[in-house]
C-alpha cells in the first residue's frame, strides 16, 4: 500500500472516531428536552389579571403550534390562547380561577 493510501485510512479513521465520540450524544432518546411554560399573558396596557375560562385541550393531549389551548377573560374582552410549539399539554391552571399576569397555569413538554 503506498503512503498516500495509508494516509488517507489513517485521515478517515481519525475523523470516524471524532464526530462519533464528540459530536453527537450517544442516546438520543435520553435528551431532555425543557418544557414550554404556559403563563397568563399581558393582553391590554392597563391588565393585572385574567380568569382563565375554559380549557380546550385536555391534559396529556399533543398539540401543534397555532392550536387554540384556553380561552382568558380580562375586565374588558375574551381571547383565545395559541400554543407557541408543539408537544404534549400539561395543565395545572383550573377553569374559573382568576390569575395574575405570568402565572403559570401549565406547560408543553
Amino acid at each position: 500500500m503506498s503512503s498516500w493510501s495509508l494516509w488517507v485510512l489513517s485521515s478517515l479513521s481519525s475523523l470516524a472516531s471524532v464526530l462519533t465520540v464528540r459530536s453527537f450524544p450517544r442516546d438520543l432518546a435520553k435528551t431532555q428536552v425543557m418544557p414550554t411554560p404556559i403563563n397568563i399573558p399581558k393582553l391590554g396596557v392597563s391588565m393585572t389579571e385574567g380568569t382563565l375560562v375554559e380549557w380546550m385541550v385536555i391534559d396529556g393531549q399533543a398539540v401543534v403550534a397555532g392550536d387554540v389551548l384556553y380561552r382568558i377573560e380580562t375586565d374588558k374582552v375574551e381571547n383565545d390562547i395559541e400554543a407557541p410549539v408543539a408537544g404534549i399539554i400539561r395543565i395545572s391552571g383550573v377553569e374559573g380561577d382568576t390569575y395574575d399576569i405570568g402565572f403559570q397555569i401549565g406547560s408543553i413538554e
